[in-house]
This record gives structure tokens, C-alpha cells and sequence, in this order.
């Protein structure tokens, strides 16, 4: 049978940008310290990515996405690299995620 056809935004995607917004709102809190529109757009990158993971837990492909080599050690030995998404990885995302957005919001507080 042929494989299906990924929709415009898969799992794989929220999965990507669950990764990548963090990082993006770390950015923002380092390059602009105290200022308050970074503080609320760095929260608002976190609670975005709580919602992709959300989005992970109620779509899980239970399939491993993006598997690559990333080193060939003999020719009948290489090391390969991927993302696995399962309900349970699903699971840990939300949870991260949550305690991620806890500890930015009350360290508002305390900073």
C-alpha cells in the first residue's frame, strides 16, 4: 500500500514548533531583559507550544518522524537520528511544557 499523505500541519509540525518556540522566547528574554512586551511575548511562545503539545497528546502518529544518519562508522555500521512520538513522549511534552510555563510566570514575580 502507498503511504499516506501528511495534512498541512501533522503532529511532526506541532512537535518542530514545540521545540523551536521556546527557544525562540529564550532569545527574547536574553536579548531584551526587563522589558515587559518581551516577558508577556516569551509567554505567550510557551503557552503556544503547551497548546502544540496538547495538540501531540490528542493526534499521536505513534511512528518515528524525521529519521536521519547522522554518522557512518563502518560500512555496515552507521548511527542514525529521529524524533519518536508516542502517548506517552506526548504525555512528558505537556507536562514540560507546563512546568515550563509555571517557572515563567511566577519568576516574573521574583526578577
Amino acid at each position: 500500500p502507498l503511504p499516506r499523505p501528511m495534512p498541512a500541519f501533522s503532529p511532526f509540525t506541532a512537535v518542530l514548533l514545540t521545540l523551536l518556540l521556546p527557544m525562540v522566547g529564550f532569545v527574547l528574554l536574553a536579548a531584551f531583559g526587563r522589558a515587559k512586551w518581551s516577558h508577556v511575548a516569551a509567554t505567550s511562545l510557551v503557552g503556544v507550544g503547551m497548546g502544540l503539545s496538547v495538540y501531540a497528546v490528542m493526534h499521536p502518529p505513534g511512528a518515528t518522524f524525521l529519521q536521519t544518519e547522522w554518522a557512518t562508522l563502518t560500512p555496515n555500521a552507521t548511527l542514525r537520528v529521529g524524533f519518536h512520538l508516542d502517548r506517552l513522549g506526548a504525555a512528558m511534552l505537556v507536562l514540560v511544557h507546563l512546568i515550563g510555563l509555571l517557572v515563567l510566570l511566577f519568576s516574573r514575580d521574583y526578577m
